[in-house]
């Protein structure tokens, strides 16, 4: 499992919710669950049966992205208008002026920006083991996954021990540590 915030795990929480309802043998989740105040979620779960729901705090959906994208958009809008305006071009000005005005409307900031991207790392390199582990039951070679990530083999074998160890440090009988290891 993620990283959760404190407030994710007192009763009710996103993480005590998947917790309770994997002891009750609904399946795995099928990625690090993060507790985030953006968006509350569902998920389905499996586990051979019919998928039954289980309410997350929040699950990978591209609010992040779309707020680092806003925040990004903010200085190309910006350079926009103000070239426009240099050049007396009044419909586009409007435009960009427009464009400027949404991404205001829709909370749009520049340290909102670096937030979601300082979000969107966390979230992505959490998940990155479970998707190494598939990829190796799916037949692919640690150099083949080293190149994707762009590491050398030793260092994406690295990475991954280190994740998995995590894994079983602090989430125990959740994590199915015999899985993980048999793709090393």
């Amino acid at each position: 499992m993620g990283r959760t915030t404190n407030a994710g795990r007192g009763r009710g929480s996103a993480l005590a919710t998947v917790s309770g309802a994997l002891r009750r043998g609904v399946g795995a989740v099928p990625f690090p669950l993060m507790s985030t105040h953006d968006k509350e979620r569902s998920i389905e779960l499996h586990a051979g049966t019919p998928a039954r729901r289980v309410h997350i705090g929040w699950c990978p959906d591209g609010d992040l992205l779309q707020r680092w994208n806003d925040g990004c958009s903010l200085g190309t809008w910006g350079e926009a208008l103000a070239k426009s305006q240099a050049e007396g071009n009044l419909e586009h000005a409007q435009s960009a002026q427009a464009a400027l005005d949404e991404l205001i409307e829709r909370g749009a900031t520049l340290l909102r920006a670096l937030n979601a991207n300082a979000e969107l790392v966390k979230l992505l390199t959490g998940q990155r083991w479970f998707v190494m582990r598939d990829a190796r039951e799916q037949g692919a070679t640690w150099d083949q996954i080293a190149e994707a990530l762009g590491l050398t083999d030793a260092e994406a074998r690295a990475y991954y021990v280190n994740a998995i160890e995590h894994q079983e440090r602090y989430v125990g009988d959740l994590h199915d540590a015999r899985r993980a290891r048999a793709v090393l």
